[in-house]
């Protein structure tokens, strides 16, 4: 029964967590018992799981009214994606060795990505090739700072697919980290990773409004 219980509350919070990465949780309050009601659960592991994100700062929740989700805005990805164009670069250099025996499978990975058209599978394999490129990284601290990044950036990034955001040329511009960690040149694989994330957030600001230009928001669950 505990087992169960333990895979009920994870595979709530994979739930929940997709559908806010994706827009499906759309912003303004949460009708938990819509919500529920949609996933065929109790509000009991539903609220497990919004506690949860309330705590990694994925949603805010105040007395009375539950929990809600922030709308997309410019501060906020202003704040993410200068963090990740130092952090990611610092823990290539950490674990820099390991990256470069693994230039093959990242390759692999991006040949992949090239022939996806699906914006949630584009998304979990450009997941899969950052955390095979700092696998390497031993700094404990430092992996559960990105943790937390690529989890407030995830939302962003499908957003700006969604967007058009050209991923052929971004394809290109990762190749060219992978040349680079191939040929043993860390300095410069980790500055073409750092830009990588300032053409994102470049990409981002040519639509997202500012947090003062965002129109209230229905304060009901859409199905």
């Amino acid at each position: 029964m505990l087992t169960d219980r333990t895979h009920l509350r994870i595979n709530v919070l994979a739930e929940v967590t997709a559908r806010w990465t994706d827009g499906r949780l759309p912003p303004g309050r949460i009708n938990e018992s819509a919500l529920a009601e949609e996933l065929g659960i109790s509000r009991t592991p539903l609220r497990e799981a919004l506690l949860v994100m309330e705590q990694r700062g994925m949603l805010d929740a105040s007395l009375g009214r539950g929990f809600s989700v922030r709308p997309l805005c410019r501060e906020e990805a202003e704040d993410l994606y200068p963090l990740l164009a130092v952090l990611e670069p610092m823990a290539l250099r950490l674990g820099f060795a390991a990256a470069r025996a693994d230039a093959p499978a990242l390759r692999d990975l991006l040949e992949r990505m090239a022939t996806s058209t699906d914006t949630s599978e584009l998304q979990r394999l450009s997941m899969q090739w950052s955390q095979r490129l700092l696998g390497g990284c031993a700094n404990r601290p430092l992996k559960r700072m990105l943790a937390d990044l690529y989890r407030h950036a995830a939302r962003y990034e499908f957003a700006t697919l969604a967007h058009g955001f050209p991923v052929g040329d971004a394809i290109v511009q990762h190749q060219a980290i992978v040349d680079a960690i191939a040929s043993g040149d860390v300095e410069l694989a980790a500055s073409r990773l750092g830009a990588t994330w300032q053409r994102c957030l470049d990409a981002l600001l040519a639509w997202l409004p500012t947090a003062n230009n965002i129109p209230p928001q229905p304060r009901r669950f859409k199905r």
